[in-house]
């Protein structure tokens, strides 16, 4: 791997995010499990706490480093509060309308991720990649199978979808312009400290902390919560390595096939049955990321001719 990453970091970094859509892909189910006992705010305030857990040793030892390099705090505590908006506008969504109507909205991340790395990146899509953009779109349509009877519209839940959808994009610039040079564990560190103390300012007072200690009480269903935050770790540590390497709007475009392995996850963790036409939309999707990946990469605005550029 480490010969990989000094060859070609272009190779790497999608290699990494192929890897981050198949971890993704493995959390969903464990998410359903999960949230059958506590809601997702508990769960999502429980993975907080232990993520920061994780961060501070590997952040303790390289200290020196970050003294070197000192942090844009003020980006950072906004990366972190866009983090935690998503979380919650993307929830209110999906309670308003519907889980299949979530997973189409919250989709339209690629469009602004797409406007915003124009705009402020120089990045800007190829034909191919557009080509590739339809068959990972309709290939995973087919393999989520959503049909016109699960879709549920209310302007303010779409609002709050769309609003998710904008944070995505958001953190993405955010991350690709000022983060690259700063370690993972420590821009994770911090967004998991903030959002557990947003989090605990939130649910403390209310009272709906309970079950996570019932929860912590079942050594089973515990060390599934400790390990759907590690899980966590390994979706954001690729997608940061993704996006040191390769440009936003590529990334974006092969998130697309998240939803569509995540049933590939519901098949095997949860037993959910495969059909025919699910199968042949993860097939699409596969003929899809091919094309982004081999053909798709994004040029830059101000050089047409040359790869799009990541900031250093």
């Amino acid at each position: 791997m480490n010969s990989l990453r000094q060859c070609s970091p272009r190779a790497f970094g999608y290699g990494v995010i192929i890897l981050h859509v198949l971890v993704c892909g493995s959390y969903w189910p464990i998410q359903k499990y999960l949230t059958g006992y506590i809601s997702p705010a508990e769960l999502n305030w429980l993975q907080m706490v232990v993520i920061t857990g994780f961060m501070i040793p590997p952040c303790l030892l390289r200290r020196r480093v970050l003294y070197r390099a000192p942090a844009p705090w003020r980006l950072l505590l906004l990366f972190s509060l866009v983090s935690a908006v998503i979380y919650y506008s993307r929830n209110l969504g999906i309670q308003l309308t519907s889980a299949s109507t979530g997973a189409i909205v919250t989709r339209s991340d690629l469009a602004f991720s797409i406007f915003l790395a124009y705009l402020v990146l120089g990045h800007v899509v190829t034909r191919w990649a557009w080509v590739g953009t339809g068959f990972i779109a309709v290939g995973a349509l087919l393999a989520m199978q959503i049909s016109l009877q699960d879709l549920r519209f209310n302007l303010l839940g779409l609002g709050a979808l769309l609003v998710c959808s904008m944070g995505v994009a958001v953190n993405g610039v955010i991350f690709q312009k000022s983060f690259t040079r700063l370690s993972s564990e420590f821009v994770l560190g911090v967004m998991a400290a903030c959002q557990t103390v947003i989090f605990t300012a939130i649910l403390l007072p209310r009272g709906e902390l309970a079950q996570v200690a019932d929860l912590l009480a079942n050594p089973p269903l515990a060390a599934l919560g400790i390990l759907s935050a590690g899980v966590i770790v390994g979706m954001l540590f690729t997608y940061y390595a993704a996006l040191r390497r390769i440009p936003l709007a590529n990334v974006r475009i092969l998130a697309l096939m998240i939803p569509a392995l995540a049933m590939v996850g519901d098949h095997f963790v949860l037993h959910s049955p495969l059909s025919g036409s699910q199968v042949g939309g993860l097939i699409i999707v596969t003929l899809g990321a091919a094309l982004v990946i081999t053909k798709g990469e994004a040029r830059s605005r101000w050089h047409p001719s040359a790869a799009a550029e990541i900031p250093s």
